[in-house]
């Protein structure tokens, strides 16, 4: 039996939960929508960037999401933490933006799956974590690879 999280699409497209670029062609027309923890608003901010789809932007990994309820509660989420804000993003390193990110999508997957999905709660907490702290490796990489955090 195969691991549905793991299928390879014939179209090409990303799964709920695959990783790619934020500009990459396997975000398109998938029907998911593509979540960064560097957001794309932390390189805004910061002058790294000038839009979603301008330089590194594009390179920048996203985890693709179901638009209904899960982008949306972790969207809710990082509002009600001052993700939204300018200023909170500009006192930020880029660490600190994915670090908090990770958190809050951690959260956000967990209460979807929960809440309107029907998963147990173990499970479901030990998969948002598992998603997360991918999408977190991948982050801290990208942001290495870009000097936006510093190696020692």
């Amino acid at each position: 039996m195969h691991d549905s999280n793991t299928m390879v699409d014939v179209f090409g497209l990303l799964n709920e939960f695959e990783i790619a670029g934020y500009g990459s062609a396997l975000h398109a027309k998938d029907g998911l929508s593509a979540h960064e923890l560097l957001q794309n608003a932390w390189l805004r901010n910061n002058g790294v960037v000038k839009g979603r789809m301008s330089s590194i932007a594009k390179t920048n990994p996203a985890m693709a999401l179901q638009e209904n309820m899960m982008h949306k509660t972790i969207s809710k989420l990082q509002a009600k933490y001052g993700l939204h804000n300018p200023n909170i993003l500009k006192s930020q390193t880029a660490i600190q933006n994915i670090n908090r990110n990770t958190a809050i999508t951690r959260r956000g997957i967990y209460e979807d799956l929960v809440k309107n999905r029907g998963w147990d709660p173990s499970n479901a907490k030990d998969f948002a974590t598992k998603k997360a702290l991918e999408l977190r490796e991948e982050a801290i990489n990208f942001a290495k690879k870009n000097n936006l955090i510093k190696c020692n």
